[in-house]
């Protein structure tokens, strides 16, 4: 599996996903993936499923993979996690953005609020 913390253009804020089916609730992007895919074909296919946006010069940074095979209680699988920064503005951004697969909508998180989160 992949998940994406997607930074916006300016770095203060992250794209998350508020997921219609289960598990519900906020999540970084991310998904399964593909018999034959690579993992960083994976992360910008969900990427782009689930936002409609790109990443700035088509990067991504691989950060963290965790093993624990039992975290997604839909079935077994590790997650490579990744960051990544949009390619546009934020007012491009927001036309652009669109929950698409299983994301009900898109939430533009601040990156000040999400270090509360943490404690």
């Amino acid at each position: 599996a992949t998940d994406i913390v997607a930074f916006t253009y300016d770095y203060k804020n992250i794209i998350l996903v508020n997921r219609g089916v289960d598990p519900l609730g906020l999540a970084t992007v991310g998904g399964f993936v593909e018999v034959g895919e690579q993992i960083e074909d994976a992360a910008k296919r969900e990427f782009k499923e689930e936002t409609n946006l790109e990443f700035y010069d088509d990067k991504l940074f691989q950060v963290f993979t965790y093993s624990y095979p039992h975290q997604d209680p839909r079935r077994p699988a590790m997650s490579t996690v990744f960051v990544a920064q949009i390619k546009m503005d934020e007012e491009d951004m927001k036309e652009a953005m669109d929950a698409g697969d299983d994301a009900k909508d898109l939430v533009i998180f601040p990156i000040k609020e999400a270090a509360n989160v943490l404690d």
